[in-house]
């Protein structure tokens, strides 16, 4: 199955969760940027793997999305980058992506928030940190 296939089932699932529990503001305000600054930020490192990017930066914060109200999404926050790495495991394993592909994009997704002992550590994880600050 071709990476761009999976990106935009991704992106429906994303949309079509936002637009449930009225987050399409965040959708539309964060999600798609974040996308973009990614891919300006690939310009300048063309060894990155852009598929793990394009797809962590999809699905990093897959958890907001699934609250539904502004007490939940405080509550989701918190841990929003282990549980979100989690779902995207879920998520990617549908797809049948190899587990080494998987891993590096729940990486990414682990630590893009980049603190604590989530540091961003491979080139990818720091373009996903970075696209999304």
């Amino acid at each position: 199955m071709q990476i761009s296939f999976i990106v935009e089932e991704i992106k429906i699932r994303i949309r079509t969760l936002a637009e449930q529990n009225n987050f399409d503001w965040f959708y539309k305000l964060h999600q798609v940027e974040i996308v973009r600054a990614a891919e300006d930020l690939l310009v300048y490192y063309p060894n990155a793997n852009r598929d793990v990017i394009i797809l962590a930066c999809w699905l990093h914060d897959i958890m907001h999305y699934t609250a539904k109200t502004p007490e939940e999404i405080m509550q989701v926050k918190t841990n929003h980058h282990i549980d979100g790495a989690v779902k995207a495991r879920q998520i990617l394993r549908e797809f049948r992506l190899p587990e080494d592909m998987i891993e590096q994009v729940a990486k990414c997704i682990e630590r893009h928030r980049n603190r604590d002992d989530h540091t961003a550590e491979a080139i990818e994880e720091k373009i996903v940190a970075a696209a999304d600050s």
